[in-house]
C-alpha cells in the first residue's frame, strides 16, 4: 500500500511539472507592405507536430508549447515564406510577409459566368494582374487599360473621352465592377483605380451571356476588399497642366457588419496644340484645345451584413457628375453627365462551391439634356 502511494506522488508530481512547463504563443501575422491582416497563414512550430492558422483578423494562438525559443515557420500563398523566432509564452507576436505575385492557375469569371481555370476557359480572355498595376504610374483606368493592353484606344475631343475596344465603340463594350454591371456615361472613370486588384479582359463577343452591348468584349474590374477593423487612406497626384487626382477611403469592418465610403477627385487643365487655325487661306488665332479641362466627383457608399455563414447582404449607392470647361470664345455650352445608382443584393450559399445570388439596382444618368434610367433585377445559381 506504501509502494503504491509512492508511485502515485511520484506521477502526480511529474504530471504537474508537465502541465506547469506547457506555455502558449499567441500573435498576428500581417502585410508587410499594407499593414493588413493575413487571414488563413499557416504557421507550424519547427521540429514539432503544433502549429496553427491565422484567422480573419490575421491572429493565431498555439498552445501547449514547452518553454524556451521555438522556431515559427510561416506560409500563405501570395506570400513568400518566413521563418520567426519566438520564446515560450510570448504574446503579441506580430510576422510580417513580404507579398509575392506568382500566379498559379487564375481562375477567370468573365464571359461565362461560372469559375474557370484561365488556361481551361472557353473564351479568350486576358487578365491585368495586380503586380503589373502596382509596377505604373496610374491615377485611373483609362490609363490601365491603354498601357497595359493593346486592344483599348481613347479619343478626347470637345465632347468629352470615348472609348474603342478591337475597333468598336464604347456602345458594344460592356463594363462590371466585381460582376455587377455598370451603365451611363464614362463608366471607366467611376472606377477608383487605388481599389483595383486585377482586371478580367474578354476580347470577343459575349452577347449571348451579356446582351447585344457586349458584342465588342466585356472588362471585370476585380477591386480589393479592406480587412482591417478600421482603415482610413488618402493618395494624391498632381502632375503638369494642372492635372490632379485625390482618392479618400473610409471604411469600417467590425463582426458581421461593414461599411466602405470612398470620394475620389479628379481635374486637369485644357491644352492646345496650336494657339492658330486656318481660316480662308489664313492663320489665325484660336482658343480650341485638342485636351478640353475638365473636372470629375465620385462618391462611393456600400454597407454589408453577413447573417450568419450562409447569408449576405449588401447596400450601394454612387454619384458620379463630370464636367468639362471648354473656352467661352470657341463654343456656347459646356458638356455635363451626371449619374446616380443605388441597389441592394443577397447571395446564399447552397452547397460548398453552389451560390445563390439576386441583384438589384437602378442606375440613372443625365448627359447634357438627355435623360436616362435603368432598373435591373437578376438572379444567378453558379
Amino acid at each position: 500500500m506504501k509502494l503504491k502511494c509512492v508511485w502515485i506522488a511520484t506521477l502526480s508530481s511529474l504530471m504537474a511539472g508537465v502541465l506547469t512547463a506547457q506555455v502558449s504563443v499567441s500573435g498576428k501575422v500581417i502585410s508587410a507592405e499594407t499593414g493588413r491582416p493575413v487571414d488563413g497563414a499557416n504557421i507550424r512550430v519547427d521540429e514539432s507536430l503544433l502549429g496553427g492558422t491565422t484567422d480573419g483578423k490575421g491572429e493565431f494562438v498555439i498552445h501547449n508549447l514547452p518553454e524556451g525559443k521555438h522556431l515559427l515557420r510561416v506560409s500563405h500563398l501570395g506570400y513568400a515564406p518566413k521563418s520567426q523566432t519566438v520564446q515560450g509564452g510570448q504574446q503579441a507576436v506580430v510576422i510580417k510577409l513580404e507579398d509575392t505575385f506568382t500566379q498559379l492557375g487564375q481562375i477567370v469569371v468573365t464571359g461565362t459566368g461560372t469559375h474557370h481555370r484561365m488556361a481551361d476557359s472557353p473564351v479568350p480572355v486576358s487578365v491585368i494582374t495586380a503586380k503589373e498595376l502596382k509596377e505604373l504610374p496610374i491615377s485611373s483606368l483609362e490609363e490601365a487599360l491603354t498601357k497595359l493592353n493593346p486592344s483599348f484606344s481613347f479619343v478626347t475631343s470637345g465632347m468629352g473621352t470615348t472609348m474603342s475596344m478591337n475597333g468598336l465603340n464604347e456602345d458594344y463594350v460592356l463594363i462590371l465592377e466585381n460582376g455587377k454591371r455598370l451603365a451611363g456615361d464614362e463608366t471607366y472613370a467611376r472606377i477608383d483605380p487605388e481599389r483595383i486588384k486585377r482586371i478580367e479582359v474578354l476580347n470577343g463577343a459575349a452577347s449571348a451571356l451579356y446582351g447585344s452591348d457586349a458584342i465588342g468584349g466585356v472588362i471585370n474590374i476585380i477591386t480589393d476588399e479592406p480587412k482591417n477593423t478600421v482603415q482610413v487612406a488618402s493618395q494624391t497626384r498632381y502632375s503638369s497642366k494642372n492635372r490632379f487626382s485625390e482618392s479618400v477611403h473610409a471604411d469600417i469592418h467590425s463582426g458581421r457588419f461593414g461599411s466602405y465610403t470612398s470620394y475620389q477627385r479628379r481635374q486637369a487643365d485644357g491644352w492646345q496644340l496650336n494657339p492658330f487655325t486656318e481660316k480662308k487661306d489664313e492663320l489665325v488665332p484660336t482658343d480650341k484645345e485638342a485636351s478640353t479641362a475638365f473636372h470629375s466627383n465620385t462618391v462611393n457608399q456600400r454597407f454589408t451584413y453577413a447573417a450568419n455563414d450562409r447569408l449576405s447582404f449588401y447596400l450601394r449607392g454612387e454619384y458620379f457628375n463630370n464636367a468639362n470647361d471648354r473656352p467661352i470664345t470657341e463654343y456656347k455650352y459646356n458638356i455635363l453627365h451626371k449619374n446616380y445608382t443605388y441597389g441592394a443584393g443577397a447571395q446564399y450559399r447552397l452547397r460548398k462551391s453552389t451560390y445563390l445570388t439576386a441583384d438589384f439596382f437602378s442606375d440613372n444618368w443625365v448627359s447634357g439634356n438627355f435623360r436616362c434610367m435603368i432598373k435591373k433585377c437578376r438572379v444567378i445559381i453558379a
